[in-house]
């Protein structure tokens, strides 16, 4: 076996050992609160606004489309957890700052230094970057063809650039996607929608494959669409 894939092969059983030790040894996700998830410090002072494995969206395409619901969260391998020197830690910046964004988290650990010595020596030699930072906050590196969504992100308006410079849609045309025709005006939970498009990898598809499953929802449910409509009809004319 060539030396990367022994390499790779040491890394995935390390990786499922310290997963079963984690399980009976640390505290789950559950087990931390929102106040001690939301603390969690970034390890580095800039990140990437690209994945480094995958081409197909940017850090900021992956936070719309989670805050959206046009993709599941637990889609995202979940962010490595470390305790040292009193906070919380992860070496996974560019996926911590989009559960930061969308205040929801999908993590491993706690992990400690007993556990493993050789994946805590990632977490050391990321601290040391921080070159006496807090690691509170991070910043986007300007990349192209990132830049326009990084000022926008600079200037609060993320949602919109995207929406509008991206997608060609108005903000209020993507939420409407993630409510379901037949239940949304009378608040009825439901899994009409859902909250991923799982077998799409780009933005756009996942907007396109939404846009058709309401499409194919309203076709079937027509019926059931005319008398709500109808019955609202009628309340606004006692209404007036």
């Amino acid at each position: 076996m060539p030396n990367g894939r022994k390499r790779a092969e040491r890394a995935r059983k390390e990786r499922e050992a310290l997963l079963i030790s984690n399980r009976f040894n640390n505290p789950s996700r559950e087990s931390l609160t929102l106040d001690q998830l939301r603390s969690i410090h970034f390890t580095h002072i800039y990140i990437h606004p690209t994945f480094g494995n995958t081409k197909f969206m940017t850090v900021f395409e992956v936070y719309f489309a989670i805050k959206y619901n046009l993709m599941n969260l637990y889609r995202l391998t979940p962010i490595r957890i470390f305790e040292y020197e009193g906070q919380l830690w992860s070496v996974d910046n560019r996926r911590l700052w989009v559960m930061h964004q969308i205040n929801n988290w999908h993590i491993e650990g706690l992990y400690n230094e007993s556990q493993s010595s050789t994946r805590f020596q990632e977490l050391i030699k990321k601290h040391r970057g921080l070159k006496g930072t807090s690691g509170e906050e991070v910043r986007f590196r300007r990349e192209a063809p990132c830049e326009c969504c990084v000022d926008a992100w600079n200037n609060q308006l993320l949602d919109e650039h995207i929406a509008r410079i991206h997608l060609n849609m108005t903000l209020d045309e993507i939420k409407n996607l993630s409510k379901c025709i037949l239940h949304y005006q009378t608040h009825e939970q439901c899994n009409c929608i859902g909250n991923d498009e799982p077998n799409c990898f780009t933005l756009s598809a996942m907007i396109y494959a939404r846009q058709q499953r309401i499409i194919k929802l309203q076709h079937n449910n027509q019926d059931i669409i005319d008398d709500q409509q109808i019955k609202d009809d009628n309340v606004g004319i006692r209404n007036k």
